[in-house]
């Protein structure tokens, strides 16, 4: 009826549900994340805009007056 397990069947059974808990770690910790430095990275970004527009704006208009 029920047949033993071979050692490598049992080895590959426990690397199998070992890489599936790393697998599930890797995924909390990549929400966990996104979540702490989303905010940070938009608030960057919109930062880093305000600069871009600020100091190439005025370069892009010509030195004299039209």
């Amino acid at each position: 009826m029920f047949r033993k397990k071979s050692h490598a069947q049992v080895i590959g059974a426990e690397l199998q549900e070992g890489l599936a808990h790393i697998g599930s770690a890797v995924g909390e910790a990549s929400r966990a994340t996104a979540e702490h430095l989303g905010p940070r990275y938009e608030a960057a970004a919109k930062s880093a805009q305000k600069t871009l527009e600020k100091d190439v704006a005025p370069a892009s208009r010509p030195p004299w007056p039209r």
